[in-house]
């Protein structure tokens, strides 16, 4: 089984990978049901401009990660609605 702080990089990773480099994720939590998963919160990071180093997060969407392989799930619209998403921060 991959542990939580694996499968928050990997779904870092992913993010990075297909989506950009201000989302990323935090709170992995094991879901049991028919499947075993992880799911994380994903956030968008703002940069602070006046405050160098500082800024917001704003929580963005949710992505799930298979617990045994840490293969991430439903990926046909999982960027593209973190995305949309983001989009309606201020």
């Amino acid at each position: 089984m991959v542990d939580p702080e694996t499968a928050r990089r990997s779904a870092n990773v992913w993010l990075l990978d297909n989506v950009g480099n201000l989302l990323g994720t935090e709170n992995p939590e094991l879901i049991m049901g028919s499947q075993l998963l992880w799911r994380c919160d994903v956030v968008l990071g703002t940069p602070s401009l006046d405050q160098p180093g500082k800024g917001n997060s704003y929580r963005v969407g949710q992505i799930r990660l298979d617990a045994a392989t840490g293969e991430i799930q439903d990926t046909d619209t999982l960027a593209e609605d973190l995305l949309s998403h983001a989009a309606t921060v201020p």
